[in-house]
Protein backbone atom coordinates (compact mmCIF):
# COMPACT_ATOMS: atom_id res chain seq x y z
CA UNK A 1 0.00 0.00 0.00
CA UNK A 2 1.38 3.37 -1.01
CA UNK A 3 2.09 5.69 1.87
CA UNK A 4 0.42 9.06 1.61
CA UNK A 5 2.70 11.76 2.98
CA UNK A 6 1.31 14.82 4.66
CA UNK A 7 2.17 17.77 2.45
CA UNK A 8 4.71 20.13 3.91
CA UNK A 9 3.43 23.52 4.91
CA UNK A 10 4.83 26.38 2.83
CA UNK A 11 7.60 28.53 4.27
CA UNK A 12 5.21 31.46 4.38
CA UNK A 13 3.14 29.62 7.01
CA UNK A 14 6.07 29.44 9.41
CA UNK A 15 7.01 33.03 8.65
CA UNK A 16 3.51 34.22 9.61
CA UNK A 17 3.60 32.18 12.84
CA UNK A 18 7.00 33.65 13.74
CA UNK A 19 5.74 37.19 13.07
CA UNK A 20 2.67 36.62 15.26
CA UNK A 21 4.84 35.37 18.11
CA UNK A 22 7.13 38.37 17.73
CA UNK A 23 4.17 40.73 17.68
CA UNK A 24 2.72 39.23 20.87
CA UNK A 25 6.10 39.48 22.56
CA UNK A 26 6.40 43.13 21.52
CA UNK A 27 2.91 43.99 22.75
CA UNK A 28 2.94 42.04 26.01
CA UNK A 29 6.44 41.20 27.18
CA UNK A 30 8.40 44.28 26.13
CA UNK A 31 6.26 46.81 28.07
CA UNK A 32 6.46 44.55 31.15
CA UNK A 33 10.24 44.24 30.88
CA UNK A 34 10.68 47.97 30.33
CA UNK A 35 8.51 48.85 33.32
CA UNK A 36 10.42 46.51 35.61
CA UNK A 37 13.72 48.19 34.80
CA UNK A 38 12.46 51.37 36.50
CA UNK A 39 13.04 51.82 40.24
CA UNK A 40 10.16 53.33 42.21
CA UNK A 41 10.91 55.86 44.98
CA UNK A 42 8.77 58.15 47.12
CA UNK A 43 8.30 61.83 46.30
CA UNK A 44 10.47 63.02 49.19
CA UNK A 45 13.41 61.08 47.74
CA UNK A 46 12.86 62.79 44.41
CA UNK A 47 12.77 66.24 46.06
CA UNK A 48 15.93 65.52 48.06
CA UNK A 49 17.82 64.31 44.99
CA UNK A 50 16.67 67.39 43.08
CA UNK A 51 17.79 69.84 45.77
CA UNK A 52 21.15 68.07 46.05
CA UNK A 53 21.48 68.18 42.24
CA UNK A 54 21.79 64.40 42.02
CA UNK A 55 19.37 64.17 39.07
CA UNK A 56 20.35 63.94 35.42
CA UNK A 57 17.07 64.11 33.46
CA UNK A 58 13.43 64.60 34.40
CA UNK A 59 10.22 63.89 32.49
CA UNK A 60 6.94 64.97 34.07
CA UNK A 61 4.20 62.69 32.69
CA UNK A 62 1.00 64.39 33.76
CA UNK A 63 -1.12 61.96 31.71
CA UNK A 64 0.03 58.95 33.73
CA UNK A 65 0.44 60.90 37.01
CA UNK A 66 4.12 60.13 37.46
CA UNK A 67 7.58 61.61 37.20
CA UNK A 68 10.40 59.71 35.51
CA UNK A 69 13.95 60.79 36.27
CA UNK A 70 17.51 59.52 36.16
CA UNK A 71 20.43 59.74 38.52
CA UNK A 72 23.26 62.14 37.77
CA UNK A 73 25.08 59.43 35.80
CA UNK A 74 21.92 58.79 33.71
CA UNK A 75 22.27 55.03 34.31
CA UNK A 76 19.41 54.38 36.74
CA UNK A 77 15.81 55.32 35.90
CA UNK A 78 13.46 56.18 38.79
CA UNK A 79 9.76 56.92 39.00
CA UNK A 80 7.58 58.59 41.58
CA UNK A 81 3.97 59.73 41.73
CA UNK A 82 3.07 63.36 41.10
CA UNK A 83 1.87 65.12 44.24
CA UNK A 84 0.58 68.70 44.62
CA UNK A 85 3.71 70.84 44.82
CA UNK A 86 3.57 74.51 43.77
CA UNK A 87 7.35 74.75 43.90
CA UNK A 88 8.14 71.74 41.71
CA UNK A 89 8.67 73.54 38.40
CA UNK A 90 10.68 76.30 40.06
CA UNK A 91 12.82 73.71 41.85
CA UNK A 92 13.55 71.95 38.58
CA UNK A 93 14.33 75.24 36.85
CA UNK A 94 16.72 76.22 39.63
CA UNK A 95 18.44 72.86 39.31
CA UNK A 96 18.84 73.50 35.59
CA UNK A 97 18.07 69.89 34.72
CA UNK A 98 16.77 70.33 31.19
CA UNK A 99 19.25 73.12 30.46
CA UNK A 100 22.07 70.88 31.68
CA UNK A 101 20.95 68.16 29.30
CA UNK A 102 20.88 70.61 26.37
CA UNK A 103 24.30 72.00 27.21
CA UNK A 104 25.76 68.51 27.60
CA UNK A 105 24.40 67.56 24.18
CA UNK A 106 25.81 70.70 22.57
CA UNK A 107 29.25 70.13 24.06
CA UNK A 108 29.21 66.50 22.92
CA UNK A 109 28.72 67.86 19.39
CA UNK A 110 31.61 70.32 19.88
CA UNK A 111 29.24 73.27 20.14
CA UNK A 112 29.33 75.85 22.93
CA UNK A 113 25.96 76.92 24.38
CA UNK A 114 27.15 80.54 24.27
CA UNK A 115 27.39 80.27 20.46
CA UNK A 116 23.63 79.75 20.04
CA UNK A 117 22.15 82.31 17.65
CA UNK A 118 18.53 81.63 18.61
CA UNK A 119 16.11 79.28 20.35
CA UNK A 120 12.87 78.20 18.63
CA UNK A 121 9.99 77.00 20.83
CA UNK A 122 7.17 74.84 19.42
CA UNK A 123 4.68 75.13 22.32
CA UNK A 124 4.45 75.71 26.06
CA UNK A 125 4.18 72.19 27.53
CA UNK A 126 6.74 71.71 30.30
CA UNK A 127 8.69 68.99 28.51
CA UNK A 128 9.56 71.59 25.84
CA UNK A 129 10.30 74.65 28.02
CA UNK A 130 11.44 73.43 31.45
CA UNK A 131 15.11 74.37 30.98
CA UNK A 132 14.60 77.58 29.05
CA UNK A 133 15.17 80.05 31.88
CA UNK A 134 18.52 78.56 32.86
CA UNK A 135 19.55 78.20 29.22
CA UNK A 136 18.80 81.87 28.53
CA UNK A 137 20.75 82.87 31.61
CA UNK A 138 23.80 81.10 30.15
CA UNK A 139 23.40 82.16 26.52
CA UNK A 140 21.29 85.31 26.20
CA UNK A 141 19.98 83.95 22.88
CA UNK A 142 16.73 85.38 21.45
CA UNK A 143 13.67 83.12 21.65
CA UNK A 144 11.33 82.77 18.67
CA UNK A 145 7.80 81.44 19.15
CA UNK A 146 4.20 82.26 18.30
CA UNK A 147 2.68 85.35 19.97
CA UNK A 148 0.60 83.13 22.30
CA UNK A 149 3.65 81.14 23.35
CA UNK A 150 5.71 84.32 23.88
CA UNK A 151 2.96 85.68 26.16
CA UNK A 152 3.01 82.46 28.21
CA UNK A 153 6.82 82.47 28.44
CA UNK A 154 6.79 86.07 29.65
CA UNK A 155 4.61 84.97 32.57
CA UNK A 156 6.83 81.95 33.28
CA UNK A 157 10.17 83.74 32.97
CA UNK A 158 10.03 87.27 34.40
CA UNK A 159 12.45 89.65 32.73
CA UNK A 160 12.54 87.72 29.45
CA UNK A 161 10.68 90.35 27.39
CA UNK A 162 13.85 91.64 25.70
CA UNK A 163 14.67 88.15 24.42
CA UNK A 164 11.24 87.11 23.12
CA UNK A 165 10.63 87.40 19.37
CA UNK A 166 7.01 86.69 18.28
CA UNK A 167 6.80 84.72 15.04
CA UNK A 168 3.54 83.93 13.24
CA UNK A 169 2.84 80.88 11.05
CA UNK A 170 4.24 81.55 7.60
CA UNK A 171 6.86 83.99 8.89
CA UNK A 172 10.53 83.37 8.13
CA UNK A 173 13.59 84.38 10.12
CA UNK A 174 16.97 84.70 8.40
CA UNK A 175 20.35 84.04 10.01
CA UNK A 176 22.95 84.55 7.29
CA UNK A 177 22.54 81.60 4.90
CA UNK A 178 19.96 79.91 7.18
CA UNK A 179 16.23 80.59 6.84
CA UNK A 180 13.78 79.26 9.46
CA UNK A 181 10.09 79.18 8.46
CA UNK A 182 7.29 78.61 10.97
CA UNK A 183 4.05 76.73 10.26
CA UNK A 184 0.96 75.92 12.32
CA UNK A 185 0.36 72.56 13.99
CA UNK A 186 -2.68 71.17 15.84
CA UNK A 187 -1.98 70.58 19.54
CA UNK A 188 -3.85 71.17 22.80
CA UNK A 189 -2.00 74.38 23.62
CA UNK A 190 -2.40 77.85 22.06
CA UNK A 191 -0.11 78.89 19.23
CA UNK A 192 1.69 75.59 18.60
CA UNK A 193 4.08 75.65 15.63
CA UNK A 194 6.89 73.65 14.04
CA UNK A 195 9.67 74.75 11.71
CA UNK A 196 11.42 74.24 8.39
CA UNK A 197 15.15 75.01 8.01
CA UNK A 198 16.78 75.91 4.68
CA UNK A 199 20.50 76.58 4.24
CA UNK A 200 21.93 76.88 0.76
CA UNK A 201 20.64 73.88 -1.13
CA UNK A 202 19.98 71.80 1.99
CA UNK A 203 16.71 71.60 3.93
CA UNK A 204 15.28 69.94 7.02
CA UNK A 205 12.03 70.11 8.94
CA UNK A 206 10.43 69.00 12.19
CA UNK A 207 6.84 67.87 12.72
CA UNK A 208 5.93 66.86 16.24
CA UNK A 209 3.22 67.40 18.87
CA UNK A 210 0.34 67.57 16.42
CA UNK A 211 -2.86 65.54 16.26
CA UNK A 212 -2.82 65.41 12.48
CA UNK A 213 -0.74 66.72 9.60
CA UNK A 214 -2.15 70.19 8.98
CA UNK A 215 -2.34 71.50 5.40
CA UNK A 216 0.12 74.22 6.45
CA UNK A 217 2.59 71.60 7.68
CA UNK A 218 2.35 69.49 4.53
CA UNK A 219 2.85 72.54 2.31
CA UNK A 220 5.74 73.94 4.34
CA UNK A 221 7.62 70.64 4.55
CA UNK A 222 7.31 69.72 0.87
CA UNK A 223 10.70 68.76 -0.53
CA UNK A 224 12.74 68.81 2.70
CA UNK A 225 15.66 66.38 2.53
CA UNK A 226 15.55 65.44 6.24
CA UNK A 227 12.37 65.18 8.32
CA UNK A 228 12.16 64.75 12.09
CA UNK A 229 8.73 63.15 12.37
CA UNK A 230 6.64 62.39 15.45
CA UNK A 231 5.78 58.70 15.85
CA UNK A 232 4.28 58.93 19.31
CA UNK A 233 2.22 55.81 19.96
CA UNK A 234 0.84 52.51 18.71
CA UNK A 235 -2.94 52.94 18.50
CA UNK A 236 -3.87 49.41 19.67
CA UNK A 237 -1.38 49.55 22.52
CA UNK A 238 -2.78 52.90 23.65
CA UNK A 239 -6.40 51.75 23.37
CA UNK A 240 -5.79 48.60 25.43
CA UNK A 241 -3.53 50.30 27.97
CA UNK A 242 -4.23 51.68 31.46
CA UNK A 243 -4.74 55.33 30.49
CA UNK A 244 -8.17 56.76 31.43
CA UNK A 245 -10.58 57.19 28.54
CA UNK A 246 -10.42 61.04 28.42
CA UNK A 247 -6.63 60.89 28.10
CA UNK A 248 -6.80 58.25 25.36
CA UNK A 249 -9.32 60.41 23.50
CA UNK A 250 -7.04 63.45 23.82
CA UNK A 251 -3.96 61.65 22.48
CA UNK A 252 -5.91 60.10 19.60
CA UNK A 253 -7.73 63.33 18.78
CA UNK A 254 -6.99 66.09 16.30
CA UNK A 255 -5.12 68.05 18.99
CA UNK A 256 -3.06 65.16 20.31
CA UNK A 257 -0.13 63.26 18.79
CA UNK A 258 0.72 61.40 15.58
CA UNK A 259 0.54 57.62 15.83
CA UNK A 260 3.02 55.22 14.24
CA UNK A 261 0.50 54.60 11.45
CA UNK A 262 -0.04 58.32 10.82
CA UNK A 263 3.71 58.87 10.74
CA UNK A 264 4.13 56.00 8.30
CA UNK A 265 1.46 57.35 5.94
CA UNK A 266 2.95 60.85 5.97
CA UNK A 267 6.46 59.46 5.46
CA UNK A 268 5.26 57.84 2.23
CA UNK A 269 3.77 61.11 1.01
CA UNK A 270 6.96 62.97 1.89
CA UNK A 271 9.09 60.39 0.08
CA UNK A 272 7.03 61.12 -3.04
CA UNK A 273 7.89 64.80 -2.57
CA UNK A 274 11.64 64.34 -2.23
CA UNK A 275 12.43 63.60 1.43
CA UNK A 276 15.32 61.15 1.68
CA UNK A 277 16.03 60.89 5.43
CA UNK A 278 13.56 60.29 8.26
CA UNK A 279 14.16 60.42 12.01
CA UNK A 280 11.23 59.28 14.18
CA UNK A 281 10.90 61.36 17.36
CA UNK A 282 8.78 61.95 20.47
CA UNK A 283 7.99 58.28 21.18
CA UNK A 284 5.74 57.61 24.18
CA UNK A 285 7.35 55.58 26.96
CA UNK A 286 4.04 53.92 27.84
CA UNK A 287 2.55 53.28 24.41
CA UNK A 288 5.46 52.75 22.05
CA UNK A 289 9.06 51.71 21.74
CA UNK A 290 11.77 52.21 19.15
CA UNK A 291 11.59 48.90 17.26
CA UNK A 292 7.80 49.05 16.90
CA UNK A 293 7.81 52.61 15.51
CA UNK A 294 10.64 51.74 13.13
CA UNK A 295 9.01 48.53 11.88
CA UNK A 296 5.64 50.24 11.33
CA UNK A 297 7.11 53.01 9.18
CA UNK A 298 9.39 50.65 7.26
CA UNK A 299 6.49 48.29 6.50
CA UNK A 300 4.29 51.10 5.21
CA UNK A 301 7.06 52.49 3.00
CA UNK A 302 7.82 49.04 1.58
CA UNK A 303 4.26 47.73 1.18
CA UNK A 304 2.42 50.99 0.52
CA UNK A 305 1.26 52.32 -2.83
CA UNK A 306 4.58 53.90 -3.79
CA UNK A 307 7.70 52.85 -5.71
CA UNK A 308 9.97 52.84 -2.65
CA UNK A 309 11.26 50.31 -0.16
CA UNK A 310 12.45 51.04 3.36
CA UNK A 311 16.06 50.37 2.38
CA UNK A 312 16.01 53.07 -0.31
CA UNK A 313 16.76 55.82 2.22
CA UNK A 314 17.73 56.07 5.92
CA UNK A 315 15.00 55.73 8.55
CA UNK A 316 16.17 56.16 12.14
CA UNK A 317 14.63 56.56 15.59
CA UNK A 318 15.85 59.27 17.96
CA UNK A 319 16.91 57.68 21.23
CA UNK A 320 15.27 58.93 24.42
CA UNK A 321 18.22 58.65 26.76
CA UNK A 322 21.33 59.57 24.79
CA UNK A 323 22.44 62.06 22.18
CA UNK A 324 21.53 61.35 18.57
CA UNK A 325 24.22 61.61 15.89
CA UNK A 326 24.60 64.53 13.53
CA UNK A 327 22.78 64.03 10.23
CA UNK A 328 24.50 65.25 7.07
CA UNK A 329 22.54 66.70 4.13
Amino acid sequence: MREVKTPKKPLLYYYIIAMLVLLLFNLLAMPWLTEHQIREVDYNTFVTMTEQKEIGQVEIQEQSNRILFTGKDNKTIYKTAIVPDDGLVQRLLDAGISARRIETALRALNRLPQALSAVFITHTHSDHTAGLRVLLKHTGAPVFASPAVCAALLRQIPGSASLLRPLCPGDAQVFGPLTVTAFATSHDTPGSMDYRFDCGGASAGILTDTGYVTPEAEAALAGVELLLLESNHDVQWLQSGPYPYPLKRRILGDRGHLSNDAAAEFACRMADRGTRQFVLVHLSRENNYEALAYETVCAEVTLGDNPYKAGDFPIAVAARDHISPLYAL
